[in-house]
Order: C-alpha cells, then structure tokens, then sequence
C-alpha cells in the first residue's frame, strides 16, 4: 500500500483510495458533523463529510482518485463549518472548478502526439461511452496525421481494435493515399491472432472503405488478387456496388479533409485562387503580392529584364509585354513555387494572354514536389483558346495525379502537334496566372 507523503512543496501527496487519519483531540469533533477544505493542484476546492459511525478518539477523512498521484495543500478542518452561510458559499465556489477528470481530458486532448495517438484511440475505445467525446478528438488527429503514424509508430497502429480502425477509415478528417491506406489495412490484418474466417470477416468489412476506383493501374499492379475484384472499363476502375448506395458513390469521391482549405474557381479573373490567398496571409490582410513579400517565388526560363516580370504574373494586374524566352537547352516555361510550408491539390488555373500577337498554342501544365521531378496535370496541344490579347482562358485539372498535393507548378512550351503543320513559338507570353484546388498548409516547427 503506498502512504501519504509530503513532497518538496510542502504538499501531501494522497495515493488513490487512501484516508488521512486524525487522531489528535484538537481535531477530533463532538457533534459528528464538519468539514474539510484544501487546494487541489492549485485550484480551490472543498470536501464536506460526516462521519457514520464516530468512534471515540479517532476520526478520518477519505481521500480519494483515479488519477495515480494528487497533490493536496493548505488542508483545513473546520468545525460545522458546513452548516453556515460560509460553508455554503464555499459549496457554490466549489462546483464551479473543473473537475480532475475534466482537467486529464482537456490535457490529453491539446498535448496529443503522433506517438501518443494510438495509446490515446485505444483507452478511450475501452472506456466508451464515458470517453465518446474526448475520443472523437483523437480519431480526428489520427485521421489527419495518419501517414505520420504508419511511418513512426506502425506497431501501435497495429494494435488498434478493429471498430476504431472501420471508423477510422470512414472519418471524413482522414488525409492519407488509398494505396497506403490499403496497405496499412492488410499490415494490420497480418498482425492479428485470426483464423481464416475471422480474417475475411475483417476484410470484407475494411476492404469496401478503401476507394480502389482512385488508385492508378500502377498502384494496382502488384496487387494480383485485388485485381479480380476490379473490373477495368473506359481506363476507369469500377467496382461492384454492393452495399449501400452512398458508401458506393464515396468511393469515386477524393477524401476532403478540415485540413484542406477549398480554394474554388468562379470565374476568370476572382480572388479565389491561391496566390491572391497567400498574398492575402490566408485571408487575413489587405492583398500584397505574395511574389514581392517572399510568400511565394515566380520564376521564367529567361532572366529578369524589361520584357519578363516574373513576380508580375501574380500581381493581378495587366501586363502588356511579359514574355518568357527560351533556355539554352531548349526549355520554355514559368513557373511558381508556393513555399515550404505550402501544398495544393489542384483542380483548376487560369492564364491571361499579354497584348502581343504570340499566343500560346501546345503547352502543358506541370506539378512537382520537389522542383526536380515533375508529372504532367494537363497537355494542350494545338489549343486555339487564346486568340486576343487579355484574353483569359481557365482550364479544369483531372487525373490521378490531380489528385495529390504539390509544392511547384509550371506551365511548360511544347512542340506543336505534327499535324497541325504550325510552329509553336519560341516565347512564352503570360499576364496573369491562378490556380485552384484544395490548398495544405503546414505549420512551422517553432509554432507548434
């Protein structure tokens, strides 16, 4: 049995379920009725008690909680204090300090780690309902650091129960590839004590959440026996709808997260795009361009000088010759580099044309991670849009690669088609460019 203890502070230290005995007659009360007050932890509280069956010479008060250690000090007794008009005052004081379970939830909740997620999911699923609230806070940071914990703490997330992983991968919170999710699913399932039955009852009831339909052939391809399950139609996955409807209909749909801000595009030429919201400090201020304040970098294959004006493009404002030339090997492009902290998953950008008479006419819009490897969003070849000067021209930005967040995007001069018998130009005008989508901001280290 652990004892009562005073610690450095002066403080006595009361294990769980332990009483502090009064023995001392000055202590010891004649008419059975009293209380006690102390601070707990610093907040003030007061305890009152009776004693049922006094004994002579000895009295005692029960201490009591879950937590493993409680700090109590300035501990007073007070004789029938609890029938006055200032025991009863301090009775109304009381309930309004937040209890210690409340102080435990609140502290789990804003300390949460990647490293402590899983623990945290796993309590609070044994203790449910009592903790249903404080547990869908922990699912949702799960959700949203999830790629965080299958590459730091795999073998916690291993652990988790079978209900906290189903609802885990229908949280509308959940930021994570379908491939990877498909392959934590079938990690998870190695490490389980299951048969063969219990084993393709979990599966059938996992596998349907994972959304297959937005994986690439290349991301299907070792997978052999998942691909009898999919049929191929029109290069698009499809796959048998059983179930309910919506649950079918989700799996076509890309997993929207609270962590994305929407960054939609309404017509050509709106400060909806993302650079005017990062020159904007994400809605927070008057717009500055985001180019000249260093929020984000605009470069051209051809240095700066009085016809190339990278950090115009941004501007918002019309530019009357603004040009990219070529490169000496060959390469034609701009391109924008939202910043460190930045991601977008686009869906949509928009140009505008300067007023001179080379119009763009083969093109390809372009994202990369890194600025070294770059993935084709979308391919204009011999595209007649632009054909007058300020002329915008917005595009829509599909495809499995559209579907992921990236840090660069250019737009990148290509050759004309052959059948086309036109040259495309050796300069790139552009006036204005903008693109949309789901934006991704990540916090700097130092203010988290």
């Amino acid at each position: 049995m652990q004892l009562l203890r005073v610690n450095s502070n002066n403080e006595l230290v009361v294990p769980p379920f332990e009483c502090a005995w009064l023995s001392d007659k000055s202590q010891q009360l004649n008419d059975d009725v009293g209380c006690i007050a102390f601070e707990v932890k610093g907040g003030p509280s007061l305890f009152s008690w009776k004693d049922p069956n006094p004994s002579q010479g000895t009295r005692h008060i029960g201490l009591a909680a879950w937590d493993k250690f409680v700090a109590y000090r300035n501990i007073r007794m007070h004789k029938a204090a609890c029938c006055t008009t200032e025991g009863q005052a301090h009775d109304r004081t009381a309930t309004q300090v937040a209890s210690l379970e409340q102080l435990c939830r609140h502290s789990v909740v804003t300390n949460l780690t990647v490293q402590s997620v899983c623990d945290g999911v796993q309590v609070a699923h044994l203790l449910e309902p009592a903790l249903d609230d404080m547990a869908g806070c922990l699912l949702t940071f799960l959700s949203q650091n999830l790629e965080s914990v299958l590459a730091q703490q795999s073998h916690d997330f291993v652990m988790l129960p079978l209900p906290v992983l189903t609802a885990l991968l229908m949280n509308p919170s959940l930021v994570c590839e379908e491939v990877k999710l498909y392959e934590a699913v079938l990690m998870w399932t190695q490490h389980q004590k299951f048969d063969a039955q219990q084993t393709d009852e979990a599966l059938s009831q996992l596998l349907p959440l994972i959304r297959f339909p937005l994986m690439s052939l290349e991301e299907l391809q070792p997978h052999a026996p998942l691909r009898a399950a999919i049929a191929v139609e029109s290069k698009r996955h499809v796959r048998g709808m059983a179930g309910v409807d919506s649950l079918a209909a989700a799996r076509f749909q890309r997993r929207l997260s609270p962590a994305a801000m929407p960054l939609m595009y309404m017509c050509n030429g709106d400060h909806n795009g993302v650079c005017h919201y990062i020159g904007t400090a994400y809605g927070q201020q008057k717009f500055v361009n985001p180019a000249l304040s260093g929020r984000l970098q605009v470069t051209a294959s051809s240095p700066s000088c009085r016809f190339t004006d990278p950090k115009a493009v941004v501007s918002g404002h019309f530019l009357r010759n603004n040009a990219a030339g070529q490169r000496r090997d060959g390469g034609t492009w701009w391109r924008v580099d939202l910043g460190e902290q930045h991601r977008l998953m686009c869906n949509y950008y928009t140009m505008r044309h300067d007023a001179s008479p080379d119009y763009a006419r083969s093109w390809a819009l372009q994202a990369s991670t890194d600025g070294t490897v770059w993935v084709d969003l979308r391919q204009h070849a011999d595209d007649c849009t632009i054909n007058m000067a300020g002329q915008y021209a917005s595009w829509p930005v599909t495809g499995h690669a559209a579907r992921r967040p990236f840090r660069f995007f250019q737009l990148l001069l290509t050759p004309a088609a052959p059948a086309s018998g036109k040259a495309n130009g050796r300069v790139f005008s552009l006036s204005y460019l903008e693109f949309y989508g789901y934006f991704f901001r990540e916090t700097p280290p130092s203010q988290q």
